[in-house]
C-alpha cells in the first residue's frame, strides 16, 4: 500500500496528498452548483485518474469526500476539482490486479472486490461511475439498504442505481460503461477522456 504521504501533481487533478480539508470541502458541499454544469469537474476527475493510473497506482477508495474542491485562479469559477486522500492507493503489478487489498467505502465498490477482493484500475472506474450517479442525483447510492442486502446485490448484479426519467442518456450510457458488471468491459480513464472530448464536441 502507498504511504498516505505520497506525493502526487496537483496540477494534473490530484489534490493534497495528505488527505488535508481543502478550504471549498469536497463535491459533496457544492452538488447543488455542480448538478447544473458537471462538465468541468467530470474532466478534472478523469485527468487526474488517468494521471494516477498512467502512474502504476489504483486509488481504491474513489469517492465524493475524495474528490476536493480547490482556489484555483486558472479557472474562472475560481475553484477546481482534485482527486485526493491517497491513505488506500496500491502500486498496480505487471499484473494489472491487486489481491486482498483494503476495503473502500461499500457503496462506491466494484463487484470484484466482493467476490474475490480483486483490486484494479477497472475498480476505480467502477467507482467513477458511481460519483457520476451521485453528481445527478445528489442521492446517496443504494439509500436505506443493509449491508449483507448491498453485498450480496452487487455481487449477483441484482442491487443497481437507477436514474431519473430526465436524465441525459449520453450521461447515463457514459456512466453505465463505467458500471459494466464484466472488470474487462469498462473503459479505461484514457478512452474516458477521449469519449468525453467527443461528446463535448457534439451540438
Amino acid at each position: 500500500m502507498l504511504r498516505r504521504s505520497s506525493s502526487f501533481q496537483s496540477e494534473e487533478g490530484f489534490g493534497d496528498p495528505l488527505g488535508r480539508p481543502s478550504n471549498l470541502g469536497d463535491i459533496r458541499d457544492m452538488l447543488h452548483l455542480i448538478g447544473a454544469k458537471p462538465k468541468q469537474h467530470i474532466t478534472q476527475m478523469i485527468m487526474g485518474m488517468f494521471h494516477l493510473h498512467s502512474a502504476n497506482v489504483i486509488h481504491g477508495d474513489l469517492k465524493p469526500a475524495n474528490v476536493l474542491l480547490m482556489n484555483s485562479r486558472k479557472d474562472r469559477r475560481g475553484f477546481v476539482a482534485r482527486v485526493s486522500d491517497f491513505g488506500l492507493a496500491q502500486y498496480c503489478p505487471a499484473a494489472g490486479q491487486v489481491l486482498n487489498a483494503p476495503w473502500g467505502t461499500l457503496v462506491f465498490m466494484a463487484p470484484e472486490r466482493f467476490k474475490g477482493n480483486i483490486l484494479s484500475t477497472a475498480s476505480d472506474v467502477w467507482s467513477f461511475g458511481v460519483i457520476l450517479w451521485q453528481m445527478y442525483t445528489a442521492q446517496l447510492p443504494y439509500q436505506g439498504a443493509k449491508q449483507a442486502e448491498l453485498m450480496k446485490g452487487i455481487i449477483n448484479g441484482s442491487l443497481t442505481l437507477t436514474w431519473p426519467s430526465g436524465a441525459p442518456p449520453p450521461l447515463v450510457a457514459f456512466a453505465g460503461r463505467c458500471m459494466s458488471y464484466n472488470a474487462s468491459e469498462r473503459p479505461s480513464f484514457e478512452a474516458l477522456m477521449h469519449e468525453l472530448a467527443l461528446m463535448e464536441s457534439e451540438p
